[in-house]
């Protein structure tokens, strides 16, 4: 399990996390669903300060350039989850997590591990909280937001619900689409043979 530490950027959050691709305004994860993501080019490099045990290191930390980006995820108190990430690239590209609560104060924080990282944590407030997922390069990663205890472990929600459907719905109406389209015999006359 990864190591909390805490976290002191050297930069406003506005200018350290970039959007990441895939997701629209106004979008949140789904838990149990794998998100593809990445962190662009274009994100703005910042300091990230550890300290280890926790508590909030402003001199003396060991200081690491990160780049970010942000996930937004809608959480209610008290649930448990956990999230998992990998970055592709590299075998020496490092991977970080860390969560921020609704009003944006950042409440967990992983150290910079190998190709991969995981944070569980229970969300102590209700609404949109935002999943910071850093690294020390830039490039895509996979990440996956787990219910503690399964899929079965977290109140059903009727919007995201809603949405599953719609797009599981979307899914199936391709899927038989190209079915039928393989099953379809090509349509060819058969030649004829003229008689003398």
């Amino acid at each position: 399990m990864a190591r909390i530490a805490s976290l002191i950027v050297v930069a406003t959050a506005s200018t350290l996390l970039t959007t990441a691709f895939g997701l629209v305004l106004g979008d949140s994860l789904e838990m149990g669903v794998p998100f593809n993501g990445e962190i662009p080019a274009k994100a703005k490099r910042a300091e990230v300060v550890f300290k280890k045990g926790g508590g909030i290191n402003k001199k003396g930390g060991r200081s690491i350039p990160v780049v970010s980006t942000e996930l937004p995820l809608n959480l209610k108190a008290g649930q448990k989850f956990s999230i998992q990430v990998t970055v592709s690239g590299p075998e020496t590209r490092k991977a970080g997590l860390a969560l921020k609560d609704p009003s944006g104060e950042a409440v967990a924080l992983t150290e910079l591990l190998p190709k991969s990282n995981e944070l569980t944590i229970e969300a102590g407030a209700s609404g949109l909280s935002r999943i910071v997922v850093y690294s020390d390069l830039v490039g895509a990663f996979k990440l996956r937001v787990d219910p503690e205890g399964g899929d079965d472990a977290a109140e059903p929600d009727v919007e995201a619900l809603k949405a599953k459907i719609q797009r599981l719905k979307q899914e199936l109406s391709e899927a038989e689409a190209k079915l039928e389209a393989l099953e379809k015999p090509a349509t060819k006359k058969p030649a004829t043979k003229k008689r003398p």
